[in-house]
């Protein structure tokens, strides 16, 4: 059997990666800029003894629109220097990160529930922002943010304040959480989980319950 040379085209692999790196930059330095802009306005509304109303409300979603993280929705989060600048940006939001791989079955749930989360919790002025990530980069390594904190089994969720990781969370832990009875469609599962999810946000982040 004939077999035919496999034909790679670097310079428009080349200029495909730089465009990536440049648009990579841009919304870091994007998100740079919010994050003074945010930490001026965090600043005065210290000075001041005024209690939030509809404006920060209204506010604070916007400022989620320019973060790309638009309120009700589940947003990608790329890599470290992305979480950096995010955290900075979107300060003092608690950042809810799912980390999953496409490969993993039991993954999917988690997300489609956390999606469901999202539009639940995410949609108010709660002060969570719902973001997800793949641990495996585009040569199926594990990425910088799976490394950096650890993440060896998925799914998992942390939760993350001030740039900080203040909390993990996995599956299994969901399940104790909220051991709801159900059958094996895949409707009660995803309810027992989108519960399981519900029980542990508001654990992990009592503003929720607003």
């Amino acid at each position: 059997m004939a077999c035919s040379a496999i034909s790679i085209d670097r310079r428009a692999h080349m200029e495909l990666a730089w465009k990536r790196q440049q648009e990579e930059e841009a919304a870091l330095a994007a998100l740079a800029s919010l994050a003074a802009e945010n930490k001026s306005k965090n600043n005065s509304n210290s000075n001041s003894s005024v209690d939030a109303d509809d404006d920060d409300i209204d506010a604070f979603s916007a400022r989620r629109r320019l973060l790309s993280c638009p309120p009700g929705t589940v947003s990608d989060l790329r890599n470290v220097a992305h979480l950096d600048a995010l955290a900075a940006a979107a300060a003092p939001a608690v950042l809810a990160v799912a980390f999953y791989s496409r490969s993993c079955g039991i993954c999917k749930e988690t997300l489609a529930a956390w999606s469901d989360a999202a539009a639940e919790f995410g949609a108010s002025a709660s002060g969570i922002i719902f973001l997800k990530h793949d641990c495996r980069d585009a040569f199926d390594e594990a990425t910088d943010l799976c490394r950096l904190y650890r993440v060896r089994a998925v799914p998992s969720l942390l939760f993350f304040a001030g740039g900080a990781a203040v909390s993990r969370v996995t599956l299994a832990d969901a399940r104790v959480v909220a051991p709801l009875p159900g059958g094996k469609d895949g409707i009660n599962r995803r309810r027992r989980m989108r519960a399981a999810l519900q029980e542990l946000i508001f654990r992990e982040t009592p503003s929720a319950r607003r």
